[in-house]
């Protein structure tokens, strides 16, 4: 999949490439990097080991967002088991933007390359306000859950 999507003013446009197993050193610097993991809901440092079991089993949904052939950031959607205790299945979407390239409006691009499919559930943490903004200014509608904020976007039919 390579797709352009329209970036807010004064923002470059990324484009976008499904993740490789090749780019396995470069998902888990960014997974790894402080700041990701403090907005992460799983804040522990994770091991090559760990991320290439876990790339061999997600890495055919996740997204590269790409800047003049340079990699920005990543986003992806899983299907995983949510609310307790009564258990459902959603599309998770999350991304991250890699340090260098934050507060330039591609997370907002990111987000937006995954819209168009599917009902979408996001859940952020109240603190993590760079996240925060992304999805109140795309309108995704806002609850608060077990702690975090859940954002969710239907596309329109």
């Amino acid at each position: 999949m390579n797709a352009i999507i329209q970036p807010r003013e004064n923002c470059k446009t990324l484009t976008f490439r499904m993740a490789q197993m090749e780019d396995a050193e470069l998902l888990l610097e960014w997974r790894n990097e402080e700041q990701t993991r403090l907005n992460s809901l799983t804040t522990d440092m994770v091991t090559m080991e760990n991320h290439l079991k876990w790339l061999r089993a997600k890495q055919p949904t996740i997204s590269i967002g790409m800047l003049d052939g340079v990699p920005v950031g990543q986003v992806r959607v899983n299907l995983d088991y949510i609310g307790h205790p009564n258990l459902h299945v959603e599309h998770v979407l999350s991304f991250s933007v890699d340090h260098r390239y934050r507060n330039q409006g591609f997370g907002r691009q990111l987000v937006l390359s995954q819209m168009w499919q599917r009902p979408l559930l996001a859940q952020v943490k109240p603190e993590n306000a760079p996240s925060l903004r992304v999805f109140e200014r795309l309108n995704w509608s806002r609850s608060e859950v077990n702690g975090l904020v859940e954002f969710r976007h239907v596309p329109a039919r």
